[in-house]
């Protein structure tokens, strides 16, 4: 259930970065497939950690993600980028009770990259922070199946907390 959880949410950054890079409506619609991807990997790591907190700042972060890429689409250059840091924020909160309850700090900071990469994209260097960013996610949901593992033998053979 947890790589199936990890997977998911792996293919959903991949998919972000790729829609990112191609932009304009292609991007959007490939934007689609990789919420939908993103949000079922998050929804699996919610069931196995039990906290719903995950979950429910998943979707937030999605629904404004893409009021933020639909107004970007129609013009508005600011009122997008300010929708779409409010949808990290989001994720930063989803990602952050993630983090608290699998101990995998690079999901955390990951977005604290991204985040810093928002202002910055005016001037380009913007795009590269926030793939670091991205790929930083990846190799976070990545470790957290072997990070949940560890834990799980600790707690039964040694009678840790998990």
């Amino acid at each position: 259930m947890i790589e199936d959880a990890a997977r998911n949410a792996v293919i959903g950054q991949v998919v972000l970065i790729l829609a990112g890079l191609a932009g304009g409506f292609l991007g959007f619609l490939v934007s689609l497939f990789g919420f939908g991807a993103y949000a079922l990997g998050m929804n699996g790591f919610a069931e196995v950690f039990g906290d719903s907190r995950i979950f429910r700042f998943v979707v937030f972060a999605v629904v404004t993600s893409l009021a933020a890429v639909l107004v970007l689409l129609a013009g508005s250059a600011k009122a997008g980028l300010v929708l779409l840091a409010v949808a990290y924020l989001f994720e930063i909160l989803a990602n952050y009770y993630l983090y608290r309850a699998s101990g995998v700090p690079a999901v955390i900071w990951g977005y604290g990259l991204m985040l810093l990469g928002l202002p910055l994209l005016l001037v380009y260097i913007g795009v590269l922070l926030i793939i670091a960013g991205r790929v930083m996610v990846i190799y976070g949901y990545y470790s957290i199946p072997e990070m949940y593992r560890i834990r799980r033998k600790a707690k039964k053979h040694m009678g840790m907390a998990l």
